[in-house]
């Protein structure tokens, strides 16, 4: 057995694969094992000590019993080890679930961050075609389109600001063909209930008719019209303030606010969905939700349009309750404070 070992060198074993040398190496160990103990302690079989062909043969079977017992032996270690590795515990179990709502919540968090950055991408685009708008009927007219002008015909004035800047969207009288989507603003949220009297003009975007302090304060300082205050007219109000502003009479129209989302407020309140863009102490809630959902459209910001064409993202509190002569003088077209009005109106 020592001579078969020795003759297994590594040279003569590269004839054979990776695997057969393995076997090949275990098997001659283990003859070699079990030849040393056949040496020291003969096999005596029911005739005395069995010849050399008897005991290579029992050694060669001793051998194989003892591989096939070795062998039966792994397969059942690995087959234990797999059930094993197949089984998960409570804690690896709690832990994959936190993971994952974790991750679930940094999703969800990007996409309405994501969402609410697209909208209001295309509320800024909406009020950028209103400038567009706005700058070609200045180069007609060299003036500026009334608020309203529904009892009185001027020029190419419509039924009011919106269907001046756009006629092709609009009818005879005003009324448009559908509604065009450049009105509306897709992160404005509608009132599901309606108050019952008087009805509102829901708007997603409001005009500059009147300036600080609307039309409580004399002159209006808007670019809606140079008129006087609105009357009574039976039940409704009149809004019609011809003559219309001249573009002249802008004197800033880089700090003069024109257009922009549908807002009017007064110190803590804000009124939206409303056809005018306004600071004045008229301001009220249509619902208990207005300044709610005032807030929540741009994330307490306001989408504006100034005269010269150029759009901007205004917070809320700059426009709306800022005293500085910055947040006030951007109302008025002789681009003054006018802070007079704020005292006035407290």
């Amino acid at each position: 057995m020592n001579r078969v070992a020795a003759d297994v060198s590594p040279r003569t074993l590269k004839v054979f694969s990776a695997d057969s040398r393995r076997r090949l190496r275990f098997v001659v160990q283990m003859l070699s094992q079990i030849g040393a103990q056949a040496i020291h302690h003969p096999i005596i079989g029911a005739r005395g000590i069995a010849p050399r062909a008897e005991r290579c043969s029992a050694l060669l079977f001793i051998a194989r019993e003892h591989g096939l017992q070795d062998a039966a032996a792994s397969q059942a270690n690995n087959k234990n080890h797999a059930v094993r590795r197949c089984a998960f515990t409570l804690t690896e179990l709690l832990v994959v679930c936190a993971v994952i709502g974790i991750l679930a919540s940094l999703i969800t968090t990007s996409i309405m961050s994501a969402r609410a950055k697209a909208r209001r991408v295309q509320c800024l685009a909406n009020l950028h075609q209103h400038g567009i708008a706005l700058n070609v009927f200045l180069a007609d007219h060299h003036e500026y389109p009334l608020f309203n002008s529904m009892h009185v015909e001027y020029q190419d004035n419509h039924i009011d600001w919106r269907g001046t800047l756009f006629p092709e969207q609009a009818y005879q009288g005003g009324v448009f063909r559908g509604f065009p989507k450049v009105f509306d603003c897709p992160a404005a949220a509608w009132p599901t209930i309606r108050p019952a009297a008087p009805a509102p003009r829901w708007a997603s975007y409001g005009y500059n008719a009147w300036g600080l302090g609307g039309t409580i304060s004399q002159p209006v300082l808007g670019i809606g019209g140079t008129g006087p205050v609105p009357a009574m007219s039976g039940r409704f109000m009149v809004f019609d303030n011809p003559p219309p502003v001249r573009e002249l009479d802008v004197v800033n129209p880089s700090e003069m606010l024109a257009i922009g989302d549908g807002f009017r407020g007064w110190k803590g309140t804000i009124a939206d969905l409303t056809p005018v863009l306004g600071r004045a102490p008229d301001a009220w809630e249509v619902d208990p939700g207005s300044a709610r959902r005032s807030h929540r459209r741009h994330s307490g910001r306001a989408n504006v349009l100034f005269c010269d064409g150029h759009v901007d993202s205004l917070k809320l509190q700059f426009l709306f309750q800022d005293e500085t002569d910055q947040a006030l003088r951007i109302w008025n077209r002789d681009n003054q404070p006018h802070r007079e009005r704020l005292n006035s109106l407290k």
